[in-house]
């Protein structure tokens, strides 16, 4: 069949081709739309992503700084408690007024002391044998320890104590020495000696002990001996009187109290 348009060959294809070219041209602005749009969405989540970006790095930085605020603390945490070691070390732990207290409550009535000393030693480590390995091992341990937080080498003191005094029996030296091995303050007892004395025509018992004090007892938690004293005799006398079981009797040669005023009665007018 033949084509029956009357219009020109050249007409028809200029209209083609420009429809061709409309629709091109629609298409084109289509895909640069989509591009576009595209590009500003992705712009968009970019900038969401730089945002939380900069939440976590300043979260990080503020981590970091409390950390090292953390560690400046426990590195002062550390001096104070090497201060304190080294305070502790150079200070007596249990204090001389609290150890004599403790003597003198547990000490029977007629038993008195003479002389008494303390003697501080250092205790030195006991040494070992150890193999190479073990030895390598140990000094490798103490280099990185010094390397890691020096720490001031600390002594470890060894308190004793020496007494002498006089009773009047041994009765009275061993119920002395079993009050002081019951006192958590005190240990290894020891009787260096008991010999009999004559002081003033007396017989009395002179004797030494010797034992350890424990320093590493907590005295906020010792419990002190309480004794109830009632004085029937005048310490300050020149003398004193024992009797059979060797109790304090009265002293002989202490005044008598004098006799109390009598109150004269007044007449009345």
């Amino acid at each position: 069949m033949m084509n029956s348009s009357f219009l020109p060959e050249d007409y028809v294809e200029r209209r083609a081709q420009q429809r061709t070219n409309v629709l091109s041209l629609l298409l084109f602005v289509v895909v640069m739309g989509g591009v576009v749009g595209a590009f500003f969405v992705t712009d968009r989540q970019r900038a969401e992503v730089h945002t939380m970006q900069r939440n976590v790095n300043t979260r990080f930085e503020e981590a970091a700084r409390r950390i090292d605020q953390l560690d400046q603390l426990q590195g002062r945490k550390e001096d104070m408690i090497r201060k304190a070691k080294v305070t502790s070390a150079l200070l007596e732990r249990i204090p001389r007024t609290l150890i004599l207290s403790e003597l003198i409550n547990n000490m029977p009535q007629t038993l008195s002391l003479l002389d008494l000393n303390f003697t501080t030693r250092v205790v030195k480590p006991r040494v070992v044998a150890a193999t190479a390995l073990e030895k390598q091992r140990l000094e490798q341990a103490a280099e990185a320890a010094k390397k890691a937080s020096p720490e001031p080498e600390m002594d470890t003191l060894e308190v004793e104590i020496n007494l002498v005094g006089v009773a009047t029996t041994d009765v009275q030296v061993a119920q002395f020495m079993t009050a002081l091995g019951r006192s958590p303050m005190f240990g290894d007892l020891n009787l260096a000696y008991s010999e009999e004395i004559t002081i003033e025509g007396a017989q009395l018992r002179t004797f030494r002990i010797d034992m350890r004090l424990n320093t590493e007892m907590d005295v906020r938690k010792l419990e002190p001996t309480m004794v109830k004293r009632e004085l029937k005799h005048n310490p300050m006398a020149e003398s004193v009187q024992f009797n059979n079981r060797g109790r304090i009797t009265a002293n002989p040669t202490a005044s008598k109290p004098q006799d109390k005023p009598r109150a004269t009665p007044i007449n009345d007018r």
